[in-house]
């Protein structure tokens, strides 16, 4: 045993990790691959949140996967997270309803007077084209009008909360009566010794035994069934996955061993829900889609950005998406605090890490560019980034705030700093992001 201060402590830790030393050398695990055919699979919130933000075939596979697994008594979700998807679900409306909303918000073009104009053929041709716009507009305000109207009238029938409905019956759902203050004792101490999982949330003011509670049911199902697991999920925190570069590498082994003892051998494994969905046949369109939106969700799931701006939040999505579709091969995480106030890293097989900054940019005119990039240099050198190098995204919404950014950027010398580099970029109606390489010095991995 290593030397502590407080070995008791420690030893009795490890003794509450992993309470039958007997059998852990003894212990047999099957790889995730070779038990998805008869295994049990449990979704998590997040698996039920991602359809909220895909199209109508995705959502379609969804369910045929969804009615095999039901059909084969394979699938089930814990009371825990229907009541985390009930909370939850208003939410994802909101944010629909908002976004539909900004679609109304589509200006007129602006006719003037130009009596110099009026012998122009072209002219006369403009304000045509002017008169036909307005006219379109008006159409499209009221059909977005009568879009916005069908959304307000949604209660449970939205189209995710009848795909539920008619493909999960009640017995799907497995709520067991816990003794509550064993679970509270269980909870204190989880928190208190960092035992997984949960003890991440220990801050949290409400719902912050909501993973203990999602794991006692799991381990609930593994007295039952006595088959392998696979937790459906895009919980990638520290109290749920052992990690390499910032990246979910495998279940805990803490709880992979209590599955192991609570369900007489068999394994428990973690996927993601893209990944679920392609081992059972969605096609290539759908796991993206779905993949896209586990981003999403990973974005919002941050404190920080959640008490950001909605345009600031936009922004720091578009980048992520952008980083993660241009470099496929590479892993870029939300940035866990270790690297200044980076929003992602980006990390290099290698093991190089670069530092990625957003900045939404209001005002690109008076934004003080050399000023941000000095500081982010100086940090740079002087360690207090701890990546080997620094790209600051800078985020504007309108091509003329575009232009204004780029001639200002243009007037800095790219010379200036060691390591950072500053890349401006337009964040387009869609949410995809435009970027703009004007110093030629865009990530080459």
């Amino acid at each position: 045993m290593s030397e502590s201060d407080e070995p008791a402590a420690i030893e009795h830790s490890y003794v509450q990790r992993f309470p039958d030393a007997r059998t852990l050398l003894q212990a047999q695990f099957e790889r995730v691959e070779n038990v998805f055919q008869d295994c049990v699979f449990v979704l998590d919130t997040n698996a039920l949140l991602v359809p909220f933000s895909i199209g109508k075939e995705s959502i379609e596979q969804i369910r045929q996967t969804y009615d095999k697994l039901v059909s084969d008594g394979r699938l089930t979700i814990p009371g825990q997270v229907v009541r985390e998807f009930a909370f939850n679900r208003p939410n994802k409306l909101s944010e629909l309803y908002h976004a539909l909303s900004q679609k109304q918000n589509v200006s007129s073009p602006e006719a003037g007077a130009y009596p110099l104009l009026e012998q122009s053929d072209l002219f006369v041709e403009v304000q045509r084209l002017e008169s036909e716009i307005k006219d379109l507009l008006k159409e499209y305000r009221k059909a977005v009008g009568n879009l916005l109207a069908e959304v307000k009238e949604w209660t449970w029938d939205d189209p995710v909360s009848q795909m539920y409905r008619e493909v999960f019956p009640s017995e799907v759902v497995l709520d067991p009566d816990f003794d509550e203050d064993k679970l509270k004792s269980r909870w204190e101490e989880s928190v208190r010794a960092k035992l997984p999982p949960g003890y991440k949330d220990g801050g949290k003011s409400t719902n912050a035994d909501g993973d203990l509670r999602v794991w006692l049911t799991i381990l609930e199902l593994a007295k039952v069934k006595k088959q392998h697991l696979v937790l459906v999920t895009g919980d990638g925190k520290a109290d749920w996955s052992h990690k390499s570069n910032k990246s979910p590498l495998y279940p805990r082994f803490e709880l992979v061993d209590e599955y192991r003892r609570e369900s007489g051998g068999k394994t428990f494994h973690m996927v993601s829900f893209s990944s679920f969905l392609k081992v059972y046949g969605a096609d290539q369109d759908t796991v993206e889609e779905v993949r896209t939106s586990e981003r999403t969700l990973r974005l919002e799931s941050l404190p920080r950005a959640s008490r950001r701006s909605a345009s600031a939040l936009l922004a720091e999505q578009a980048v992520f998406n952008w980083l993660t579709d241009e470099y496929p091969e590479l892993t870029c995480n939300p940035s866990d605090g270790r690297h200044d106030l980076s929003d992602f890293v980006l990390f290099e097989s290698g093991g190089a890490e670069s530092a990625i900054f957003v900045k939404y940019v209001v005002d690109s005119q008076v934004f003080p560019y050399r000023t941000f990039g000095d500081r982010l240099d100086s940090q740079l050198e002087d360690g207090l980034i701890e990546s080997d190098n620094a790209y600051l995204f800078l985020v504007t919404d309108s091509d003329q705030s575009l232009k204004i950014m780029i001639r200002r950027l243009e007037a800095v010398s790219a010379n200036d700093w060691n390591g950072v580099d500053l890349i401006p970029a337009k964040l387009r109606d869609d949410g995809s992001l435009e970027v703009h390489d004007i110093f030629g010095t865009m990530p080459s991995f």
